[in-house]
């Protein structure tokens, strides 16, 4: 596994071959070869493997989060709803499922639904991250609830305030909401940083001029 953080998937997809070549149903094995797969291009042979994976240990639960992450990726939207329904009855409020869940629901068009999971997440999990913040915010402009959107990518730069990609968001967010003070602060902290001077400054210079 140490191979695989350094990026060298080929010398960590032989070791597992050999693993596999002494003990075929190493569940270990086949799932972090499908990942090893997955990451030198071979998507469907990566699935297919981690799919494997859980028909010798259907209790391998980072492999079915894997899988999910996969398929969510790469717009696998059916296999990731049935490798979810086999994980969700078992954990039904657990915080992975709930993020899961959502992401699918937002991709289904299903705005309400995906609402409420990334809320239930955040209740669940509320010391986690900020991704689910960013899609709640993204589905509140979609549903035409500015104030609701621009209190999650707030609530997002409160958990990290050294993030850029929230900064940005959230200057974008309130150039188009007409707040115009408060996007040209969040610019001048963007435009700080050196390797994206140019490009905030421009932005502002264009504000400016609205």
């Amino acid at each position: 596994v140490s191979q695989s953080r350094y990026g060298d998937f080929l010398k960590a997809k032989a070791i597992y071959k050999n693993i596999l070549a002494a003990h075929p149903d190493n569940a270990d094995a086949l799932h972090l070869l499908g990942l090893c797969e997955i990451q030198l291009g071979e998507v469907s042979t990566g699935l297919a493997l981690i799919e494997l994976s859980l028909e010798k240990n259907p209790y391998l639960r980072e492999a079915y989060e894997n899988l999910i992450s996969v398929c969510l990726h790469s717009n696998n939207l059916g296999i990731a709803e049935q490798v979810l329904s086999k994980l969700a009855p078992g954990a039904p409020k657990d915080a992975p499922v709930l993020l899961y869940q959502g992401v699918l629901a937002k991709r289904a068009q299903d705005y309400e639904t995906a609402v409420n999971r990334f809320l239930e997440y955040g209740h669940v999990a509320p010391l986690s991250g900020y991704s689910h913040l960013l899609h709640l915010s993204e589905l509140y402009e979609i549903m035409q609830r500015p104030i609701d959107a621009g209190a999650a990518l707030e609530q997002a730069l409160l958990r990290a305030p050294d993030s850029v990609e929230i900064k940005d968001r959230l200057a974008k967010f309130f150039t188009t909401t007409g707040n115009y003070t408060g996007a040209l602060n969040l610019l001048a902290e963007l435009a700080a940083l050196k390797e994206t001077a140019k490009d905030f400054v421009n932005y502002a210079v264009s504000l400016i001029h609205l």
